[in-house]
């Protein structure tokens, strides 16, 4: 019986097999490795922007561990403020809550508000932020009412004349660095503030030490 295929055409035949099927692979190879590719890449990008991202992030201060130098880094924590921190640590022992810093005189709800972006948590996170946000309750700061430079918020020394954000914080550091005020003229010491200023604002202006 005489075969179908002679020595020479099986070989042809095969090498077409076999260059199809490296053709399919070749057609499909495109849709498959550059996918993986472009996935691990992507992959490798993200936790290269999550470990960027986490660098410039300041690390938390924890307030039973910090130092005086420390805790004075803190926003709004002048040098007698932080004394104060430090000094009610060493009397009282550790925090056991965050809301235990506002036993601290100088420091209230607004000013914890302030602090806790910077702060590693300290007893139950829930109670911290419930505690805090209790302060928004309140009825807002009068415009007519007096203000006791020497204890007043930046909220309140905004209801002055011409107190933005910026004078207002001036005002504080500038108690924390020199001492509370003795006396109103005093005020005008902080740049920004002139006697034209002074003139409008002295009739609000009242000096206690609580």
């Amino acid at each position: 019986m005489k075969k179908i295929f002679t020595g020479d055409e099986k070989k042809i035949i095969i090498f077409l097999v076999f260059f199809l099927f490296l053709g399919i692979i070749l057609i499909n190879a495109d849709r498959i490795v550059p996918q993986d590719i472009d996935e691990g890449m992507t992959s490798k990008n993200d936790t290269i922007k999550k470990i960027i991202k986490k660098s410039n992030t300041p690390p938390k201060i924890n307030i039973n561990e910090a130092d005086l130098e420390t805790l004075q880094e803190l926003k709004g924590v002048g040098p007698k403020t932080a004394l104060k921190i430090y000094n009610h640590r060493e009397e009282k022992g550790k925090f056991t809550s965050l809301t235990e810093l506002t036993n601290v005189k100088g420091i209230g709800k607004k000013t914890l508000a302030k602090l806790l972006p910077n702060l590693k948590m300290i007893g139950d996170s829930a109670t911290v932020h419930s505690f805090v946000k209790s302060d928004k309750k309140s009825s807002p700061v009068s415009s007519d009412a007096p203000v006791n430079i020497n204890t007043a918020s930046i909220d309140e020394l905004k209801t002055l004349y011409r107190i933005g954000d910026v004078t207002a914080q001036k005002i504080i550091d500038y108690r924390e660095t020199n001492g509370l005020f003795s006396q109103k003229e005093e005020i005008m010491n902080i740049k920004g503030i002139g006697t034209g200023t002074y003139d409008r604002i002295k009739h609000r202006i009242i000096i206690s030490d609580e």
